[in-house]
């Protein structure tokens, strides 16, 4: 069998060729990685770089805070603010990594925000807190459900629309 890339070079492999694994991407037969994956890779890697910022430098948050008390119903406490930004700051971790289908790296939320809290104990202004952790892994146990509900209804559009649903 001959190859139009010619001889020595290797081709990418036909879609009949590659291995099965039972993924949602799979089950959609969206493209591994293109231009959405790597869309979604760079999102989740300024996500991280934001999370890093915000988190691990000392006074970085600042502004940040500033404007969310400024921005926050009036009675909202400090702590009350800061556990939903917590949560929000994850979000999109849990996001991306619904949308890859990639259930078995949502560890990595909770482990991260466990190491950002050990290594607050170090950085001058921060102060570690456990229900930091408690947020964070709920921002991103939240994300991946979206990014996961979001992957289904791709699937049920592709797949021929709501024939059958509720009527």
């Amino acid at each position: 069998m001959t190859d139009d890339a010619g001889p020595g070079v290797d081709r990418a492999p036909r879609a009949d060729e590659c291995p099965r694994d039972g993924s949602l991407r799979e089950q959609l037969r969206m493209p591994s990685p293109g231009l959405v994956g790597n869309l979604l890779w760079f999102a989740a890697g300024i996500a991280v770089g934001a999370i890093v910022t915000l988190t691990l430098f000392p006074g970085s948050p600042a502004p940040f805070l500033w404007a969310a008390d400024r921005l926050a119903p009036r009675g909202v406490e400090p702590g009350e603010l800061a556990f939903v930004l917590n949560v929000a700051l994850f979000v999109p971790v849990g996001l991306v990594l619904g949308l890859a289908s990639r259930p078995r790296l949502l560890w990595l939320a909770p482990a991260a925000s466990v190491m950002i809290e050990l290594t607050q104990w170090l950085v001058p202004q921060r102060q570690p807190n456990v229900w930091d952790v408690v947020a964070n892994t709920g921002g991103a146990l939240l994300g991946y459900v979206v990014g996961a509900l979001v992957l289904r209804l791709l699937q049920r559009a592709r797949d021929g629309g709501t024939a059958g649903a509720g009527g």
